[in-house]
């Protein structure tokens, strides 16, 4: 296994084999501009989500920044509108090595959701418009993630196995020995 910094943009590099991309509008279109859209949008990250097979609960996990290690002031106030229930979980620092007076914190904030088609309307909406980043959706054991970007979603699937081109494997297995590893407070995901 090996520990995987919980920095959205990191995973695909971290577990290329068990990665795929998919694209929320046809014809790799960024953004929707109308309601029809943001179904399209809304129905291909359910749809996605529903093959991964998420549990009874869904872990999200979302992110803000600040200029210290103290959680507030955030600097997007949007993310705590769209994940009002999430509670601090982490403050990461992407690069160590910066000047601290030039520093930026990541602010990881988690929650868990009764797993539902619709439960994550608003935190999608939100992603596909681009007024929050770093979100990463989950079943409670990390056997994979899913993160929505404007414009599509990257997923690190369970195992290599499992990553076939074009479509999401089901069957996805737990991780062994592992109930909560979200709740390991380290700043990383365990992953096989």
């Amino acid at each position: 296994m090996a520990r995987v910094p919980a920095h959205c943009h990191w995973l695909r590099g971290h577990c290329p084999d068990r990665w795929i991309r998919f694209h929320s509008l046809p014809e790799s279109k960024r953004y929707p501009d109308n309601e029809a859209e943001y179904t399209i949008v809304l129905d291909r990250h359910y749809t996605a989500l529903a093959e991964l097979d998420p549990d009874p609960e869904l872990l999200v996990i979302t992110a803000d920044w600040t200029d210290t290690p103290a959680p507030t002031p955030p600097k997007w106030p949007r993310r705590s509108e769209v994940a009002p229930l999430a509670q601090h979980w982490q403050t990461l620092i992407e690069d160590p090595d910066d000047d601290p007076d030039f520093r930026i914190y990541t602010q990881l904030y988690a929650e868990t959701r009764p797993w539902r088609p619709r439960i994550i309307d608003a935190i999608l909406r939100a992603v596909a418009d681009d007024e929050i980043y770093s979100v990463i959706l989950s079943p409670p054991d990390l056997r994979w993630l899913y993160h929505p970007y404007d414009g599509g979603a990257d997923v690190i699937l369970p195992t290599r196995a499992e990553r076939r081109p074009g479509r999401v494997a089901i069957g996805a297995r737990p991780l062994d020995a592992c109930t909560s590893p979200w709740r390991r407070g380290d700043g990383t995901f365990l992953l096989d």
